[in-house]
């Protein structure tokens, strides 16, 4: 018998969509699930000699999602499930569109990964923040004065751009960010704005 609730399982750090978006995509969706966190730093077994092989998934990972007798890992597929499944209109109405949304998932991904990988690798916060300043023109000049990445309306990769400029503001410790693009103030706000998500960021 299918499973009421969806049950999404990731490492208990923000990750990008190993962790955060996943969950920002979930909570905007109103998806009711259970957010299972396996603690990073103190247990690692937790994962590594028991749920890993014991949860009948076929190539165990972290993050996973189970959806009744669904089960499904690796960080890009899963998030494009979820919007599949709950949010189809994050993905885009149309193939260029959807293939536009996937581009932009998969560019965000690599600008992230370029400065977080840094982070873990050496122990300097200035260039860790410098090499996140360096990436973002481009992305910020793609928005442009769009309220949302590909137009009008909120997709997939939005919510990797919101955790991207968060993960920022919290490197710099102040809003150098939006002095020098401005267009990412505007956008950061209207994403904070959006109802669902609006509720999910201000509750505990």
């Amino acid at each position: 018998m299918a499973q009421a609730r969806p049950i999404y399982g990731y490492w208990n750090i923000r990750a990008i969509d190993r962790g955060n978006v996943n969950r920002y995509i979930l909570a905007y969706a109103q998806v009711d699930y259970e957010d299972k966190r396996y603690d990073f730093f103190n247990n690692k077994a937790e994962w590594s000699d028991q749920d890993k092989a014991n949860l009948g998934i076929d190539f165990p990972n972290l993050p996973y999602i189970i959806d009744g007798d669904f089960k499904l890992t690796e960080s890009a597929a899963v998030t494009q499930y979820i919007c599949d499944r709950w949010a189809p209109a994050l993905m885009g109405g149309s193939p260029a569109e959807r293939s536009r949304v996937i581009q932009l998932q998969c560019v965000l991904k690599d600008f992230m990964m370029g400065f977080l990988m840094m982070a873990f690798q050496v122990d300097d916060q200035p260039a860790v923040i410098a090499k996140a300043l360096e990436g973002i023109p481009k992305i910020a000049n793609f928005l442009g004065e769009k309220n949302f990445l590909t137009g009008d309306n909120v997709s997939m990769p939005d919510f990797i751009l919101f955790e991207a400029v968060e993960t920022i503001l919290g490197l710099c410790h102040d809003k150098r960010l939006f002095t020098t693009h401005p267009n990412l103030e505007a956008f950061h706000n209207r994403m904070k704005a959006l109802p669902t998500f609006a509720t999910y960021l201000a509750s505990d």
